[in-house]
């Protein structure tokens, strides 16, 4: 989007209201509403509330019989009636709940970007219903805060309150006895339109597979609404075409080729110069490296020096208590920083040869374990090994030790730990690198004590099991969900359920093996991820995944919690349902009513004992009450409309759903004093193995780089949450310490 340079006879442009100089996708957004409205005015007197600038108001002023603009900034009304004069125009000073008009004197009221930048909406829809006529009609938009804001998480600084569709029907629907919705987004595409002007639109989306059709816009990024007490007018829904060189896309795409143009100049310009320096400095390296040579501290450190060559047939496990007191002996040794930083390297490489050389080595002659102590160059690579993990950012001290409490237990240095030992034992340096997953990847390329750092010198934002950042790893998660959508289907609700089983199905289902229809207590909301039952379950609420990517049962349900709140608003309890889980009815209503009984925030079923899952303490121990624990397993969890006003927003921070358990059970903890239980009296079966290898849920997020295990670390991290689920009162076993490395 370009912006105008401020100049006599202009508003300048804050961000806050769209001034016409302004290019690319924002003016398609407001000229076409404006046209639309345009239509909607002809020979009527118009109302434009919030007008702004007052470039719509003029537009509008050239077809109705008469037009007021209205907007609280005294400065814009000021420069919109110096700029638009026209005999059927006025700008008036005023606000949305205080309109300078009176009663019923208004045919058409236009309100485009006026809702979301204030929270008094019914005093505003109360005083537009005062000034317009009888059978006056409004056309208003409003950013669909879910596609708008939550999904490409944006936050405009301008806007106070920004509205879901549903709450935007509500509003509507409250003020005027007839609606008519229509969506609008800026798309690039290709137009086929009956020339005639009869029958429905439908769009397409996604070149790449089967492009999913569906009525109206997909996806709209805003909402507008007709809304009047007598029957509206049929408005076309319609096309604004544009050059696409005029595109924000477009204009971006060629700023960045010339920016870089310019870099790739920069860069050999510098690259010229930095040979030149390199030069220079490898002369000064070999006037240092004399200086060294002839110095006393090299002379000093030689029996240091001669210990290290000695090193590769030490057979002596030497313990921490041994470690720390040589460290402090040399610490107190009368040399210079060299000298030092040698013997600190070599007392190193002792640690980890005492950690790495397992005791059945031991005894063995040096050259069976050469591998393991590497001489003297491999002492020499610590410290710049230590740097270059230092300035990459990559080592997270706090997790490490967290994550390592036999580390923090032996007072050992947590990087020095990591180089040591902790990177050839597989231990993760930070919440966003799997050490094993990023190896595997590499074909046997590298081990596991040189991951990091080929991650590191790799240049690569995303690899196989690794992240550069929290940032790359929300922007991955972000694109899957913006690649998947959920088409509503239909919503048959009768009943005044106050509980709803959210049941995520597709081809290998079992829920035909308990499933019979006749539940009466609760409503069945399906949400199809493929074509295999679409229409044949007999449900209350029924959706599909259309998305250009399957969505899972976790950014299903926040798309759910997003644009279709309506649908679960009502429910006290929801139980999220995977479809290979075997559960009866009646056993479903059982867990329900204890939930409710007990006041439960999250809960679940036992599982049987031959129940694959990820947490044993969900298996049934064979009795039958209330086991009170941290969290609830991710399969089949019930959750409660209050635990899901705290902790709703965390089903958008996990694709997978690896870590949302502990994270909702830390979250609520705090709110609903861990009212979180297993129930006992219920059992269900978990009827699939879980294969994190080669199952196809799995193969399928690993194609989108999504990593389960790192999205679990990265919720342990934000949220402070252990690993796993326990008794509340017992300690976890992950909490115990593993022994010092």
């Amino acid at each position: 989007m370009s912006q105008p340079e401020n100049s006599i006879g202009r508003l300048p442009w804050t961000g806050e209201r769209y001034v016409p100089e302004i290019k690319g996708t924002i003016a398609l957004e407001h000229i076409h509403r404006y046209a639309m409205a345009r239509e909607l005015g002809v020979g009527k007197t118009v109302l434009d509330v919030a007008c702004g600038e007052g470039y719509g108001t003029a537009y509008l002023a050239e077809v109705a019989t008469r037009v007021f603009g209205v907007d609280v900034s005294t400065d814009t009304i000021e420069h919109a009636s110096q700029k638009y004069k026209k005999d059927n125009l006025e700008f008036r000073v005023g606000s949305c709940a205080q309109i300078p008009l009176p009663n019923s004197s208004i045919d058409l009221v236009v309100s485009f970007e006026t809702i979301e930048h204030h929270d008094q909406h019914d005093a505003m829809m109360a005083e537009i219903k005062r000034v317009l006529r009888a059978d006056g009609m409004i056309i208003i938009s409003s950013p669909e805060k879910y596609e708008y804001s939550i999904l490409p998480d944006h936050k405009n600084p301008f806007h106070v309150k920004e509205l879901h569709r549903h709450e935007f029907e509500k509003l509507m629907g409250t003020y005027f006895r007839h609606v008519a919705m229509y969506g609008q987004r800026a798309i690039y595409g290709s137009g086929i339109l009956r020339e005639d002007s009869s029958g429905p639109i439908v769009t397409y989306e996604g070149i790449h597979g089967s492009p999913h059709p569906a009525q109206g816009m997909r996806r709209p990024i805003y909402l507008i609404a007709l809304g009047s007490d007598v029957p509206l007018p049929l408005s076309a829904s319609s096309l604004f075409e544009e050059q696409i060189s005029k595109s924000d896309a477009m204009l971006a795409a060629v700023a960045e080729r010339d920016a870089q143009i310019s870099t790739l100049a920069r860069s050999l310009a510098e690259r010229d110069r930095r040979i030149v320096n390199l030069k220079q400095l490898l002369s000064e390296k070999d006037v240092q490296l004399q200086i060294i040579l002839n110095s006393r501290s090299w002379r000093v450190t030689r029996p240091l020096r001669e210990m290290n060559r000695l090193i590769g047939s030490l057979i002596v496990n030497i313990s921490p208590r041994v470690y720390k007191l040589l460290r402090a002996v040399y610490q107190r040794l009368p040399l210079g920083d060299e000298g030092k930083r040698l013997a600190y390297q070599v007392l190193g490489s002792l640690r980890s040869l005492s950690a790495g050389v397992p005791r059945h080595d031991i005894g063995k002659k040096p050259k069976a374990i050469a591998h393991r102590a590497n001489g003297l160059q491999a002492l020499k690579g610590l410290g710049s090994q230590a740097g270059e993990i230092e300035r990459s950012g990559l080592f997270d001290e706090e997790w490490y030790l967290t994550q390592n409490p036999d580390v923090s237990l032996a007072g050992i240095e947590a990087l020095d730990h990591y180089i040591n030992c902790g990177a050839s034992e597989g231990r993760s340096p930070n919440p966003l690198f799997n050490p094993s997953i990023y190896v595997a990847s590499q074909k046997g390329n590298i081990d596991l004590r040189d991951a990091l750092l080929h991650f590191c010198y790799s240049g690569l934002l995303v690899a196989p099991g690794a992240y550069r950042s929290s940032d790359v790893l929300i922007s991955v998660q972000h694109q899957y969900q913006r690649n998947t959508e959920m088409q509503f289907l239909h919503d048959q609700r009768s009943s005044k359920a106050k509980f709803a089983v959210y049941l995520q199905c597709g081809s290998g289902s079992i829920h035909e093996q308990w499933l019979t229809g006749k539940h009466q207590t609760w409503d069945l909301i399906v949400n199809h991820y493929d074509k295999s039952y679409v229409g044949n379950i007999r449900c209350e609420v029924e959706f599909q995944q259309v998305g250009m990517q399957p969505g899972t049962k976790f950014t299903s349900f926040f798309a759910l919690i997003g644009s279709y709140q309506r649908v679960i608003e009502k429910y006290d309890y929801l139980l999220l349902l995977d479809d290979d889980i075997y559960i009866e009815e009646d056993q479903i209503t059982h867990l329900f009513e204890t939930a409710e009984r007990n006041s439960l925030a999250l809960a679940q079923a036992s599982l049987t004992p031959d129940s694959h899952c990820a947490h044993p303490i969900c298996r049934n121990p064979g009795t039958k009450g209330l086991r009170f624990v941290n969290a609830a397993e991710i399969m089949m969890p019930i959750v409660s409309r209050k635990a899901l006003e705290v902790g709703g927003h965390l089903f958008a921070q996990t694709i997978s759903g690896w870590g949302l358990d502990v994270a909702m059970g830390k979250l609520l903890a705090g709110r609903f004093s861990g009212r979180a239980a297993i129930i006992d009296s219920v059992i269900a079966r978990h009827t699939k193995t879980i294969d994190t290898q080669n199952g196809a849920f799995y193969r399928m997020l690993y194609r989108a780089n999504i990593y389960p295990e790192i999205e679990l670390a990265h919720m342990q991290k934000m949220y402070k949450a252990g690993r796993e689920i326990y008794e509340i009162g017992k300690l976890p076993s992950s909490s115990e310490p593993k022994g010092v490395a």
